[in-house]
């Protein structure tokens, strides 16, 4: 099974090597209801390698710059020319940026058409190389006025980071930074993807479900989110691509009703690329610190050591046999292993970061969350008489405890004492934090 999804992951590989030019340019679109009936909004969304292009120093600017045009022509299906975009723009380096750094140039243009169908044609241009590349493809803008239930086109995004800036790349307070080819490789770890719903108002409950099909079976089902009607529904999610098999599959969200029973559907090919197909398709410094960072929880200090030695490929390589020895189940396409721990990494970081100096796995709780899981029970103690606030973690099955406390008052909960070996053991972590917290004593307590 695993041997047949790399194998159809190195046939793609192949194919949108061709695809892409020398600029690599990509393009994909998504269509939304329009404004009024009859009409749709369609998002064109462009991908170009910055490093494909040619620069120059400039000495006003202090820095090496490039110039790139773009020019997007829409035709309808008689082969008249509908609508069009044209810009020049520069490409600026920051200082000591190495020019050859790898980097996605991405944009997001929005045109309100009328429903039908359209051939864009989009042509980038390096002006100082005078290379350009063109890309084709056909849209079908669907009218969402004429049902009763519909689902929007699916955008995908490498990425959807919480945002106060209001640019084309901002979604209700999250940034999502397209990803046109619709691969998610090391350096995109995760799915994201943007979806609308439209539906009667009314006080009836309806569900929004996502499930990653491959060849039309449910390989992957990520479960209903329940919603009352309002019109339309906004719909941001995502899933890490840790332990899902190489290989292509159909992103399929669907709107049902309250019996399970499916309204209305919309889905989008992707693909799944974690290894790589050649030395060129190396992760970034960022992912590979990430893939150092996730295995310091696992690695001996001298495995951790030949990590650490080894060149960004050796990395890459070491990853993916240390998750495959560790695999739980072999005879399946997914690594469990891999996808819960991993699972857990992403939780910590959103629900345990402080700030953004410290990130979740670096904190204690953050710490814990990782190497046990979840806890069984959380119980909390905020701040009264004097008394910064402190939890309890229960794990029932192990009978550990991890006791977290506010020691300063400032937020930063540390442990400070555990009954786990390995952990702290401090019986006078009482004392520590500020005032006393009227309890019975430890003895009775447990604790």
């Amino acid at each position: 099974m695993k041997n047949y999804f790399l194998h159809k992951m190195l046939i793609f590989a192949l194919l949108t090597t061709s695809m892409a030019g020398q600029l690599g340019l990509v393009c994909d679109w998504a269509s939304f209801r329009g404004d009024s009936i009859g009409t749709a909004w369609l998002e064109f969304y462009t991908k170009l390698n910055r490093e494909n292009f040619r620069f120059a120093f400039d000495s006003t600017a202090n820095a090496f710059v490039g110039t790139l045009g773009v020019k997007i022509i829409i035709t309808d299906s008689l082969g008249e020319k509908i609508d069009s975009i044209a810009y020049i723009a520069p490409i600026k380096l920051a200082p000591n940026e190495p020019i050859t750094r790898s980097f996605r140039i991405l944009n997001i243009h929005t045109i309100s058409l009328p429903v039908g169908t359209y051939t864009i044609t989009t042509t980038a241009k390096d002006y100082l190389s005078e290379i350009e590349d063109t890309f084709t493809t056909q849209a079908v803008l669907r009218n969402f006025w004429d049902k009763q239930y519909a689902v929007s086109d699916i955008m995908l995004a490498a990425s959807a980071e919480k945002t106060t800036v209001k640019d084309q790349f901002e979604r209700f307070g999250k940034r999502m930074l397209p990803n046109p080819s619709a691969i998610f490789d090391l350096n995109s770890p995760a799915i994201y993807y943007y979806v609308e719903f439209y539906i009667p108002k009314g006080e009836a409950k309806y569900g929004l479900n996502t499930k990653l099909l491959a060849d039309g079976k449910v390989y992957k089902n990520f479960g209903t989110l329940w919603q009352k009607g309002s019109d339309y529904i906004i719909y941001i999610n995502g899933f890490p691509i840790a332990g899902i098999a190489d290989g292509e599959y159909e992103l399929a969200i669907s709107l049902v009703d309250s019996a399970g029973n499916e309204l209305a559907k919309s889905s989008k090919k992707i693909w799944i690329a974690k290894l790589p197909t050649d030395e060129k398709i190396i992760p970034n410094e960022a992912t590979l610190q990430r893939m150092q960072n996730i295995l310091s929880f696992l690695l001996s200090p001298k495995q951790m050591s030949e990590f650490k030695n080894l060149d960004p490929a050796g990395k890459v390589r070491f990853w993916y046999n240390f998750w495959a020895k560790n695999d739980s189940n072999p005879e399946t396409p997914e690594n469990e292993f891999m996808q819960e721990f991993i699972a857990r990494w992403d939780y910590a970081n959103a629900a345990f970061a402080q700030g953004s100096k410290t990130p979740g796995w670096k904190t204690d709780r953050g710490r814990i969350y990782i190497v046990y899981g979840p806890p069984d029970n959380v119980e909390r103690h905020t701040f009264s008489s004097g008394t910064n606030n402190w939890e309890v973690w229960y794990y029932f099955d192990k009978n550990y405890y991890f006791i977290f406390a506010d020691i300063l008052g400032i937020g930063n909960m540390k442990l400070v004492d555990s009954n786990a070996p390995g952990e702290v053991h401090d019986r006078d972590w009482r004392n520590k934090i500020k005032g006393y917290h009227i309890q019975p004593p430890p003895k009775e307590r447990g604790y």
